[in-house]
């Protein structure tokens, strides 16, 4: 994922650790891509 852009489908733990792992790998941007109005808790 170094230097690309990365979107993460989904706004639950999994989502967040994919994006995570995408910022660790190098990626210079992750969007989250969230059908919901507000994020889940």
């Amino acid at each position: 994922f170094a230097g690309k852009r990365v979107a993460v489908i989904g706004g639950g733990a999994s989502a967040m650790d994919s994006a995570a792992t995408a910022l660790e790998a190098g990626a210079t941007r992750v969007d989250l891509l969230i059908r919901r109005a507000e994020l889940p808790r």
